[in-house]
């Protein structure tokens, strides 16, 4: 059985429109995070989420985690590795390892997140490599038959549930949040990180057992994409450059790792 771990973050700060510059307005703050992977006891295989927040009970929580709860939870992931299992993210090198270097200033453990993060498979990445374009978690889940993403929830609306802003909540137009308590709607944050760790789980299993995945285009179009194997980012960065002369605005994929390698 192949050892897979996938790990997932939310932040705090607000980004709304201003999202593609986040790392000009760090630091965003973690909210929670979530690993999910698989331990096989007596020949039974269990699916198993490590969920971290800031604060100790969920009645109680903090804004955010503090860089005591982050250390653990990376001690946590280092774990994971030297037990074997292969880490994964979806889109984890230019967000969630990046925003985690962000929050931490230790020297050291910035280090370690650097390493990880270039050994890690982030399977958007390797897509992009391969493409030249990048895909959404929850397209690929679809096309996968799996649940995907949780319904009627995204990243931008995240930090919004968590925060005690009600004057965000109320721009949001919607009974459902408006009536909900803060502690309510921070379960459901929990819930949203823990579910998008299990979707790209899922994916990792599923599309690394299948040497494929499937997606549905903006067009409606029937897409597959073939997958030889997993590779780490460090190797992802290594494939040759896709041809993109069709593309008006290319993303170079520097902008992703350029952080990890200076």
């Amino acid at each position: 059985m192949n050892k897979y771990a996938a790990w997932d973050i939310e932040i705090y700060k607000q980004l709304g429109e201003n999202f593609d510059n986040w790392p000009e307005q760090v630091p965003l703050g973690i909210t929670c995070a979530s690993v999910c992977f698989s331990e096989s006891t007596a020949g039974e295989e269990t699916t198993v989420h490590k969920t971290w927040w800031g604060g100790s009970e969920l009645g109680q929580l903090n804004d955010w985690m503090d860089a005591s709860e982050m250390t653990a939870m990376l001690a946590y992931l280092d774990t994971l590795v030297q037990r074997g299992y292969k880490l994964f993210t979806w889109n984890g090198l230019s967000f969630d390892w990046h925003v985690l270097y962000h929050e931490l200033e230790d020297p050291t453990l910035r280090a370690s997140i650097k390493q990880h993060a270039l050994e890690h498979c982030d399977m958007m990445f390797q897509f992009f490599c391969d493409r030249g374009y990048p895909l959404g978690l929850d397209a690929v889940a679809k096309g996968m038959g799996l649940a995907g993403k949780t319904e009627g929830m995204d990243g931008s609306l995240a930090p919004i549930l968590w925060s005690a802003d009600q004057a965000a909540l109320n721009q949001l137009g919607s009974f459902r949040w408006a009536n909900m308590s803060l502690v309510d709607r921070r379960r459901k944050v929990i819930e949203y990180v823990e579910q998008d760790a299990l979707t790209t789980y899922k994916i990792a299993q599923r599309a690394g057992l299948l040497h494929r995945w499937n997606w549905t285009s903006r067009s409606g179009r029937p897409q597959i994409y073939n997958i030889s194997r997993w590779m780490s980012v460090r190797e992802a960065m290594q494939l040759p450059l896709p041809d993109t002369s069709w593309m008006g605005r290319p993303m170079r994929r520097e902008r992703f790792y350029r952080w990890a390698v200076v």
